[in-house]
């Protein structure tokens, strides 16, 4: 992941939404040829609008030193994936489970689940990624949802909060020690997967199963466009 921007020890909120969006074009930008951000309105959560990679930047052959690039730093928050779609549309669609809570996202990505939770009416919101760039993402994103969230690179650094919610974090093995993690930070414990598979954890129980697809759609296998959703519930 890139080191452009200093790591972030404590929450913060930036209202300059420009500078942000001037990042993220410019990090873009420096990827491929003809990369660009746009505004996208959400299929799966029409209610938002995020700035994403532009589908036709994505449609053409890229070459090996385009891959080569793309791979060593991939802007993992230019595109809406299936866990995340399928996370910011369960809180938009159950408000409840957020209203008057502290919430905070982890793997934030384009920031879709923490601007979900922040619309559905939690009282505090915080975006983490280890990504600065991603950070960039959630705090323009959040601009353009007209909503305010708090920005963090190490969630350990949060304190406790009422609910985590984590999407497609279990793509590496070494990840799994997260789901214990959590639960010294926060009472209720929200996953959504697409690539894990069942999460063989006693203490995580599978709610729902649906299909989303990427936003823009990167043709995806079918297999990667079935998320499962899973809670956890300390004490």
């Amino acid at each position: 992941m890139t080191n452009q921007a200093e790591h972030t020890s404590d929450t913060q909120q930036d209202s300059n939404p420009g500078e942000h969006l001037a990042a993220l074009q410019h990090h873009f930008a420096q990827l491929f040829a003809g990369a660009n951000v746009t505004v996208t309105q959400s299929r799966a959560c029409p209610e938002l609008r995020l700035w994403l990679a532009a589908p036709d930047c994505l449609s053409r052959r890229f070459s090996e030193a385009e891959q080569l690039a793309i791979a060593n730093d991939p802007a993992y928050w230019s595109v809406c994936w299936p866990g995340g779609l399928a996370l910011a549309r369960y809180l938009l669609d159950n408000p409840t489970r957020v209203a008057g809570k502290s919430v905070m996202d982890i793997g934030a990505g384009s920031g879709i689940v923490a601007i979900a939770a922040a619309l559905a009416g939690a009282r505090r919101v915080i975006a983490c990624d280890l990504d600065p760039i991603a950070l960039h993402a959630c705090a323009a994103n959040a601009a353009l949802n007209g909503v305010e969230v708090e920005l963090l690179q190490d969630f350990q650094q949060a304190g406790e909060v009422d609910l985590i919610t984590a999407a497609d974090l279990l793509y590496d093995d070494s990840n799994q020690a997260l789901l214990d993690a959590f639960q010294r930070q926060a009472r209720d414990i929200w996953l959504a997967e697409s690539r894990a598979g069942d999460i063989q954890h006693a203490d995580y129980s599978l709610l729902a199963s649906a299909d989303f697809p990427t936003e823009p759609d990167i043709q995806q296998t079918d297999f990667y466009q079935r998320v499962q959703l899973y809670r956890r519930r300390v004490g």
